[in-house]
């Protein structure tokens, strides 16, 4: 899935025998030349969105279909010969799905709106030059009811930042008069500021530096300090920046004059004083990556020091205070080349603990680690020993309780594992394929083998700590699951499957499958059961 978004919740008290309505077909199993479906559902839960070339082989097209309906309604107009819909989005009010295609000239990419329900298609952006093309990375913000995207709309491989109304109007250009060879890079919009943060070559055709302008047009400003080249294809700014979640406040960083090997700073999202938030390095340090917590007050950062002989990077984490006070250094000393990947770590939900893959030295096993952010104490969670498994990935429960982590072996199948973040004896699922965790932290959810010969799968959730599992999709070895999300007011699971090369988009009730050929349809009332609806997992 494009972009996919992972999240679950379950019954909260007794379901009647009656409301259990097993699971139902949305779309009913597409023709067997169709490739690989996409889907989203909407914010306010109702729909669900994807893309598939189930009417013409190798045309992809964008169709909806209501969670509790069984048929799909085509959402864009004819497309223009070899088009195809490349990318698309809901807006925060379900009302509309925003889409990109080359639907009226072939190659030539565009950005449209339609109501969710079917109608008429709108093309938001301005013309195009001979050539040009919006990117399919578009952003959507709702507060202010406009769309954000990037295009080579006024020159031909000159890629700029524009501003348009989601009910349609003139679209603005966001970012200032652009070098001869600049561009824009890429984007984010602070809904708490009003305005866009962007990364471009915009004074200097060799350096990306960072800037920001309001949503509706206007004056930029530029945020970094001045930078310069460093050599080894340094780019000056490096092209990680993020915006904190609860205040308008932009951390990046930038390798300026006089210090090759970066810094990490804080600024508001309009400009103001900059706020160093990493230590100075050496000659030969170099700031790698940095993750901001969930709640925004601090910044986990990763420090390498090149080892001379083999010029590789041991890597060790530092964590500081948003608004800077010093950094705690937070990993046990590794030997050169070793420590922590460059971006392999994550912290929890409730920004307590960062949690990370750790070598020490050329003897060891890559391992999983926890420490506090706050003070660096630290756990190990998985240490493999020669025989075992190596480390997979890791995610962690809503409510930051658990540590989920998956071990994967070559010719092996995978297996999940849950413990808390602080260290403990593990839960062990046996041979699994992560999905996602309910966000009341109540269970986890999985597909696993359910015939080896045939290596078909099942989707089944359990108890995060082990036991009650449930067969959710009930295909008792006639195909796979592939992806699955649930909607946000959690009444409803919706996930795709493939059975003897064809697709078929599905919805669940969450509760375990009853093996039968025809289940029983799901009822429109609503259900006698109460979900959780909780903040979302991110897979």
């Amino acid at each position: 899935m494009t972009l996919v978004v992972a999240l679950c919740a379950l019954v909260v008290g007794i379901v009647p025998q009656q409301a259990h309505a097993d699971w139902r077909s949305l779309t009913g199993r597409f023709p067997k030349f169709t490739d690989r479906v996409d889907f989203q559902i909407s914010p306010d839960s109702k729909w669900v969105a994807f893309t598939a070339d189930k009417d013409t082989d190798n045309v992809t097209e964008l169709y909806s279909v209501p969670i509790t309906g069984t048929t799909p309604i085509k959402l864009n107009a004819t497309l223009a010969a070899g088009g195809a819909v490349r990318s698309f989005q809901f807006t925060p009010d379900s009302q509309f799905v925003i889409y990109t295609a080359d639907q009226e000239v072939s190659n030539r990419i565009e950005l449209y709106r339609v109501p969710v329900g079917g109608g008429a298609a709108v093309k938001l952006n301005g013309a195009l030059v001979s050539g040009g093309n919006v990117s399919n990375l578009f952003k959507i913000d709702g507060k202010n009811g406009r769309i954000v995207y990037v295009a080579d709309q006024q020159t031909n491989e000159v890629f700029e930042l524009w501003s348009v109304p989601i009910a349609g109007g003139a679209a603005v250009k966001l970012n200032g008069t652009l070098v001869t060879g600049g561009k824009v890079n890429t984007f984010l919009i602070d809904p708490l500021s009003n305005r866009v943060v962007y990364s471009a070559k915009q004074d200097s055709a060799t350096i990306y530096e960072l800037y920001s302008v309001p949503i509706v047009g206007g004056a930029f400003v530029k945020l970094n300090p001045p930078i310069a080249l460093t050599g080894g294809g340094d780019d000056g700014l490096c092209c990680e920046f993020a915006l904190d979640p609860i205040v308008p406040i932009v951390v990046f960083i930038a390798r300026e004059s006089g210090s090759p090997g970066g810094k990490v700073y804080s600024i508001p999202t309009a400009g103001g004083t900059l706020n160093q938030l990493s230590f100075d390095l050496l000659s030969t340090q170099r700031i790698l990556s940095f993750r901001i917590s969930p709640g925004g007050d601090r910044v986990v950062f990763n420090v390498g020091t090149r080892n001379g002989a083999t010029n590789a990077f041991k890597r060790n984490l530092y964590s500081a205070l948003i608004g800077g006070g010093g950094a705690a250094d937070l990993t046990e000393p590794a030997d050169p080349t070793f420590g922590v990947d460059l971006a392999d770590y994550q912290l929890t939900p409730d920004g307590k603990y960062v949690v990370y893959g750790y070598q020490q030295n050329a003897a060891s096993i890559r391992r999983l680690e926890s420490a506090t952010t706050g003070t660096g104490l630290r756990a190990t969670l998985y240490a493999p020993g020669a025989s075992d498994p190596p480390l997979g990935f890791y995610r962690f429960s809503p409510d930051s309780q658990w540590v989920m982590y998956q071990d994967t072996a070559s010719g092996l199948p995978d297996r999940m594992h849950t413990l808390p973040p602080t260290g403990g004896n593990a839960t062990n699922f046996g041979p699994s394929a992560f999905k996602f965790i309910t966000p009341d932290t109540s269970r986890i959810a999985y597909t696993h083998v359910v015939s080896p010969t045939a290596h078909t799968t099942d989707l089944f959730s359990a108890q995060i700590f082990g036991g009650d599992e449930r067969n959710l999709s009930g295909m008792n070895g006639a195909g796979y699951v592939l992806d699955a999300d649930v909607t946000r007011d959690g009444k409803w699971i919706v996930y795709d499957v493939q059975i003897e090369g064809q697709y078929d988009l599905r919805v669940s009730d969450g509760q375990p499958a009853q093996l039968s050929a025809t289940p029983t349809p799901v009822p429109t009332a609503t259900p006698a059961r109460r979900f959780l609806n909780l903040p979302i997992v991110t897979r």
